[in-house]
């Protein structure tokens, strides 16, 4: 009520009805003085919408107002899996934010960052395992692709499925834009998330160093595990690489029969995802309802 009272106000300011709105500018941002009513919120925003409304001092962060702009872009919370928070993903401007004034530097996972169209066709490439041969090669961090735009290396990489659900490799790199990362440094990482819709609920299913993989068994209903491997991280020159195998073995073309039964021993995994103590935060709303902190 407050918030519209706002807007109504400013109407009448602006001589500019709010079926019109925004008018001029691309994003309008309330900011309210105090808390009146339901105080359990910092901070909301419209999903594919151009109106923000803090509260109090959270204005002051700008992790919290990058938060709120990524769900005017349309984004969904960023979560870990395991984890029974919708805001887990502390490697991720959508995950539970920083609220300092002089911190933020964060920036969106690879799932989100697929959905911005703010890198080059040359930094984002799309794979489908069934139809080639996998990917190996160098992925820089979305947080020094300002400096190194030459769209030669790739900041996102993703994996097509036929489900909704695809996945999008990155390299996290801890500079730039994203030096405050609060998880995951310098890692690779692997972000689950639905590749026909930008409102989607991403979770990171991966976070790995040098010599760690991450399986996903049957893929596809294959047969097949799909490995993505980090095969070695360089942090030592500008930019931050990280050498990555995305492979899925090809199946063998008559078995051999065993010789007699036996037992088989498990498959051990290497970094199979962690679950993560969930950092307590309010549910968002649903599409097109307001998305509360």
């Amino acid at each position: 009520l407050i918030a519209e009272n706002i807007l109504k106000a400013l109407s009448s300011k602006l001589q500019l009805p709010q079926a019109n709105f925004p008018g001029p500018f691309d994003h309008i941002a309330l900011v309210l003085e105090g808390c009146y009513t339901d105080c359990g919120w910092g901070a909301w925003a419209n999903l594919d919408h151009w109106l923000s409304v803090y509260q109090d001092w959270y204005y002051l962060s700008a992790r919290t107002q990058m938060h709120e702009i990524g769900h005017n872009f349309g984004f969904e919370h960023s979560s870990v899996a395991g984890s029974a928070s919708r805001e887990s993903d502390h490697a991720c401007t959508m995950g539970n934010p920083l609220y300092g004034d002089d911190e933020g530097r964060m920036c969106f996972n690879p799932a989100k960052s697929f959905w911005t169209n703010w890198y080059t066709v040359d930094t984002v490439s799309s794979i489908d395992l069934l139809v080639g041969s996998g990917w190996t090669g160098v992925l820089m961090g979305a947080g020094e692709w300002e400096d190194y735009p030459s769209g030669v290396i790739p900041v996102i990489v993703r994996i097509d499925t036929s489900e909704d659900d695809d996945y999008f490799v990155g390299f996290n790199r801890a500079a730039g834009a994203n030096s405050d990362n609060v998880d995951g440094d310098d890692a690779v990482t692997v972000t689950k998330a639905n590749g026909q819709q930008i409102y989607s609920l991403s979770t990171r299913v991966f976070m790995g160093y040098t010599g760690e993989s991450y399986y996903i068994p049957n893929f596809e209903g294959s047969g097949r595990d799909l490995a993505i491997t980090v095969n070695d991280i360089d942090i030592t020159e500008s930019p931050g690489l990280a050498n990555v195998t995305i492979s899925l073995p090809s199946m063998p073309t008559t078995p051999s029969p065993a010789a007699s039964p036996v037992s088989a021993s498990p498959t051990v995994y290497l970094n199979d995802p962690t679950t993560p103590q969930p950092t307590p935060s309010p549910d968002s709303g649903a599409n097109g309802d307001p998305i509360i902190l």
